[in-house]
């Protein structure tokens, strides 16, 4: 790397270029005469220091990365409007509009009798936990009651920088083309809903190809993402007949990944004065969050192996925990290794006494 100029570094280095009889003393003419300069060459080398970071995919801010990306075709998936499941007691017109909190919906269609697909009308993931009553926005002599049940497909957020940034570099040293495995796995993280994928390829023999997917929260998806990736890769009434993303041939079969219980049981002691029951919390949401780091690593994995000392570490590092021994996962001391789609979630923590 460069050396890093400063003013400081310049105006010594300006200084030294002087006769040595000149005085160079703060304040002197010739100190006077170069600081402005060495202050203005500081800056320029600053701003050099941030074209230098802004050139390189690894360094660049987002305004930059885009530009980047671009290059090779590549653009931030864009913030999606979620879908939700209306029960409508009336009649609703396609387009009439209701809201809830903050966010309007509109009709889409109805599904069936009593039941009616909305959009939401505000762009991310802010609305999808929005369920409860729908209040009309205009007047509906036919609706007498109208509640939101169910949010079918979430909204997401704009692609951050870094998972931008991530697929640039991924695609670089992954070319994804003709139905490769990079390929599959690229069409699959572009469909809104899906956060990682895995293909495996010729499964159930020659031309048979094995998608399994995770939600947006990296956790268990429901059947309708699941079907939603399926027809758009291989709908089954055309199987293999290359109508949807997949090529020619091809026999897509999409599946989610499915969720293993990690019941724990340990003894587990305590500081003086505190007790188990005000320390439970914070110990399953430390458990919580290592269970969590696996799972958004599931995907980058041949399977995901829960480790004992992980656990016990992140137990151990509670504020109030001072020693924990004799831990088991699922009945068993040491490491627990799921299935190649599985995903752990926390089961039950048991907690024996320990006397310190």
């Amino acid at each position: 790397m460069f050396e890093q100029m400063t003013y400081e570094k310049i105006m010594a280095d300006m200084l030294a270029e002087v006769n040595s009889e000149v005085d160079k003393r703060e304040g002197s003419i010739i100190w006077d005469a170069l600081a402005p300069a060495a202050l203005e060459l500081s800056r320029l080398y600053a701003a050099l220091d941030e074209v230098l970071n802004e050139g390189f995919a690894d360094t660049a801010g987002r305004e930059y990365l885009i530009l980047r990306a671009n290059e090779r075709g590549l653009v931030p998936f864009p913030a999606t409007y979620a879908l939700g499941l209306a029960e409508v007691d009336g009649v609703a017109d396609t387009g009439a509009r209701f809201g809830i909190g903050e966010f309007c919906w509109v009709v889409e269609k109805m599904q069936s009798e009593g039941r009616y697909l909305l959009r939401c009308e505000t762009a991310g993931s802010a609305p999808n936990s929005t369920l409860g009553r729908l209040i009309p926005l205009e007047y509906m002599p036919a609706v007498n009651k109208a509640e939101l049940v169910d949010v079918i497909e979430p909204g997401e957020d704009e692609e951050t920088t870094e998972s931008l940034r991530a697929r640039y570099l991924n695609g670089l040293s992954e070319q994804s083309f003709g139905g490769n495995a990079a390929d599959y796995i690229t069409k699959a993280q572009a469909i809104p809903g899906v956060a990682a994928a895995k293909v495996y390829a010729a499964w159930q023999g020659g031309g048979t190809v094995k998608l399994t997917v995770q939600n947006e929260k990296f956790g268990v998806p429901d059947e309708a993402l699941i079907e939603r990736v399926q027809n758009l890769f291989d709908p089954p009434e055309d199987a293999g007949l290359g109508l949807g993303l997949a090529p020619i041939g091809h026999v897509v079969t999409v599946m989610g990944v499915t969720a293993c219980a990690v019941n724990l049981a340990a003894d587990v002691a305590v500081a003086e004065g505190l007790d188990w029951e005000s320390l439970r919390p914070a110990v399953l949401a430390a458990v919580d969050e290592y269970l969590t780091e696996l799972a958004r690593g599931w995907a980058d994995n041949k399977q995901v192996i829960v480790r004992g000392s992980q656990l016990e570490a992140r137990i151990l590092a509670v504020e109030g925990i001072v020693d924990l021994q004799n831990l088991r996962l699922n009945g068993a001391a040491g490491n627990l290794r799921l299935g190649e789609d599985e995903i752990p979630v926390r089961g039950s923590f048991e907690r024996g006494e320990l006397n310190v």
